[in-house]
């Protein structure tokens, strides 16, 4: 039995990449290249990834410095369209935290920003489920050291981390622990020890 259940965030908790496509378009538009319209579906492609090879892949042109003065601004730009126009977590979704929190200590840790995971918290109410995160931008480093991180600090055992890519699977054995694909989000994943269709799966799954 799990003792710890740690989740990513976009195509997991929420699809923000909607939301997050026009505020990038904003920010490129006026920082970078004002003909350059972000979408959806290149965000979805890419988002599990950290912030840097997210900016590298799309702008490979960019030198480095002008690449992290541009993360700064899109920052900046998505926390304000969170505010303002904050996406749906998935259906079922806090229902299935609400059970599973009275069980079970929950985490989050993602490849974002530094405060997105807390945008995300005032955005969707869910803040109140989890006891703790980790993020690329909090560290410096990649996902699979923050969930080691994650399972260090808090002592786990058996936790298991809960995601859609690939990455996230990789990511999740590099760190030792279990991985719950989330079939409903981005990716397409094999090699998973458990799956969900629907955030409910996991109260079935757990409880």
């Amino acid at each position: 039995m799990t003792d710890g259940i740690i989740f990513d965030v976009d195509g997991t908790i929420w699809d923000s990449t909607f939301v997050s496509a026009k505020a990038w378009t904003r920010t490129v538009s006026a920082e970078a290249d004002p003909d350059r319209v972000i979408t959806a579906e290149e965000l979805k492609a890419l988002f599990g990834k950290p912030m840097d090879i997210i900016l590298e892949t799309l702008f490979p042109d960019l030198s480095v410095d002008r690449r992290d003065m541009l993360a700064g601004k899109i920052y900046d730009s998505v926390d304000e369209a969170l505010e303002t126009e904050p996406p749906e977590v998935y259906g079922g979704l806090k229902e299935a935290l609400a059970v599973l929190s009275a069980r079970y200590p929950l985490f989050v840790v993602s490849n974002c920003l530094k405060g997105y995971i807390e945008s995300m918290y005032r955005a969707s109410d869910t803040g109140k489920y989890f006891k703790d995160q980790l993020c690329y931008g909090d560290t410096g480093k990649y996902k699979a050291d923050n969930i080691k991180a994650m399972i260090s600090r808090h002592g786990l055992r058996s936790s298991v981390y809960v995601g859609d890519t690939q990455g996230d699977l990789e990511a999740s054995k590099e760190a030792g622990c279990a991985f719950v694909w989330a079939a409903y989000g981005f990716g397409s994943v094999s090699g998973y020890d458990y799956i969900i269709n629907t955030p409910e799966d996991l109260v079935r799954l757990f409880i």
